[in-house]
């Protein structure tokens, strides 16, 4: 929603107060409500939930303000609540992303949605990995061929209905299934105490009074609505209404009228559904891929539509990331920024992985269920991917490492770096560290700045650097950079913030360390 023309709210830059139609992503604004300045004590704003600080004060103009000085926002949808006696207004601010450019966010969404699953998938293929697994180019792209996708999503065929109309069916009967809750209760109210340890009934503060237990753990059964079946029908609901979004925008750059009318009907009938439809708040997105097809997905007309309309929706695509984040790429674009770097600093290494002679041994990146490939980066400390060449080095890729203790531990604090990359052989192990950023120091002065990297994220480097250990006590980060929208520093030579933007080429500028140390047989010591 355009702030400006919501009559209730108007932001001004806070340097020479001219008007913005909103926000800069993460910079400070005047935001003004448009109310008697007489009343500004009866006025409150909260954003998010957050309460700000409203004040009189006078423009440079001489106009008198209710005012707020709006907190940095990162780029997305911003609920703004404004209340004046029992008059309540809710708006919503758009901050669109401006660090990287309109671009190179368009480039990092493509690559998500269509290049980098299938290189990905591929490079796994060169290391030996998905034998057997035919693997085929994208899709097309052309906003003809996402037309007809979308049509069909959101109208139906002849042979199933579209999911708005799915969603309106299922709202008069969604489907429920029973759930086990277990939560504290007065162990006179208890209807099915759990056989919990005397330890974990004696943890509550005062729950042992007079050699009587206070409170215990009470087994219930509850109706829930957050059902795998359930869940399919929002994920696809959810897929299907970000692609118009970023259709419509589409259409609307390259000028195409006719395309943009159709997208915005799409968004309209679509919005009326979800309107409709409080029963997907309940709903959580799907985790498991592609789910078997259960007991009412058959008997169901509308569950098994949405089940065929689903698969259908990306059976055109040969591999296909999932990430709950691309449901709402704009409001989650720091993480996506963060996804999209790991997977090409993996691709990039893989490449050359494949050249210094290594396999895999074991893989997580990539699932295929049902003849649908999905690539999948779980931030759960776990190898991603572990590579093995003949002289038995080992090479694993770990997305969200925690070093605290074990071969590899930290003399400080725990390190939680975003990629970790540990190479190994029988002498010792060697680590090259990647911490992912869509940040920069200049956020809040002009957009269009290069800008710095965040000093915080530099000295974690340096820590990572310092506190990483094996257990001779012996550094073993080799390098580690944080990368992020600016410009390329270097901090000696093993520590760096690295310039990493969509569209760009730049994973290669990274590697020389990396790719030295591969194409060796042994690890000699790092002086």
């Amino acid at each position: 929603m355009d702030s400006r023309r919501s009559g209730e709210l108007r932001f001004f830059d806070v340097r020479d107060e001219r008007p913005l139609d909103a926000p800069g992503e993460w910079a400070p604004a005047w935001l003004v409500v448009d109310h008697p300045p007489t009343e500004w004590e009866q006025v409150r704003v909260t954003v998010d939930g957050c309460p700000l600080d409203v004040a009189l004060r006078r423009a440079r103009s001489g106009e008198r303000w209710i005012a707020a000085m709006w907190p940095r926002s990162g780029a997305g949808k911003h609920r703004v609540l404004v209340e004046r006696g029992p008059q309540r207004t809710e708006v919503l601010v758009s901050i669109q992303p401006t660090k990287i450019g309109e671009a190179a966010v368009e480039r990092l969404f493509f690559e998500l949605e269509s290049e980098l699953p299938t290189e990905v998938a591929v490079a796994l293929q060169r290391l030996g990995a998905l034998a057997g697994v035919t693997l085929h180019p994208p899709d097309d792209r052309t906003l003809a061929g996402e037309r007809s996708r979308l049509r069909r999503a959101v109208n139906g065929t002849a042979a199933r209905r579209g999911v708005a109309a799915l969603v309106a069916a299922i709202e008069r009967r969604p489907h429920q299934a029973l759930a086990r809750d277990q939560r504290w209760v007065s162990a006179a109210a208890a209807r099915r105490p759990s056989v919990a340890s005397p330890y974990a009934l004696a943890s509550r503060a005062q729950n042992v009074a007079a050699r009587a237990i206070v409170e215990v753990i009470d087994q219930r059964t509850t109706v829930t609505l957050d059902t795998i079946e359930n869940r399919l029908v929002a994920t696809f609901f959810g897929e299907v209404r970000a692609r118009v979004a970023r259709f419509a925008e589409a259409c609307a750059a390259q000028r195409q009228s006719d395309a943009y009318r159709e997208a915005m009907e799409w968004r309209r009938t679509l919005d009326l559904a979800r309107r409709g439809a409080p029963w997907m708040d309940e709903v959580g997105a799907l985790q498991s891929g592609v789910p078997a097809p259960s007991m009412a997905m058959l008997r169901r007309d509308e569950y098994r539509e949405a089940y065929e309309g689903w698969l259908a929706f990306h059976r055109s695509q040969s591999v296909r990331l999932q990430s709950e984040a691309m449901l709402e790429p704009i409001e989650n674009l720091p993480a996506l920024y963060q996804l999209w770097a790991t997977l090409r600093l993996m691709v990039a290494l893989a490449k050359h992985a494949v050249d210094a002679g290594f396999r895999v041994v074991d893989q997580r990146l990539v699932r295929t269920l049902r003849g649908t490939h999905f690539v999948q980066v779980l931030p759960d400390g776990q190898p991603a991917l572990v590579l093995r060449d003949d002289a038995d080095r080992l090479l694993r890729v770990i997305p969200e490492c925690t070093y605290s203790s074990g071969k590899l531990s930290s003399v400080s604090y725990p390190q939680r770096p975003d990629l970790a990359i540990e190479l190994s052989d029988t002498q010792r192990t060697r680590v090259w560290i990647f911490d992912p950023k869509y940040k920069l120091v200049s956020e809040g002065s002009d957009p269009s700045a290069t800008g710095r990297p965040v000093k915080s994220d530099v000295d974690k480097m340096h820590a990572y650097r310092d506190a990483i250990v094996d257990q001779q006590h012996r550094r073993v980060v080799e390098f580690a950079a944080t990368l992020y929208p600016g410009a390329t520093e270097h901090f000696g030579a093993a520590v760096a913030a690295i310039r990493a933007v969509p569209g760009e080429s730049w994973e290669e500028a990274i590697m020389p360390t990396l790719v030295e140390a591969l194409s060796r047989r042994s690890s000699a010591p790092t002086p």
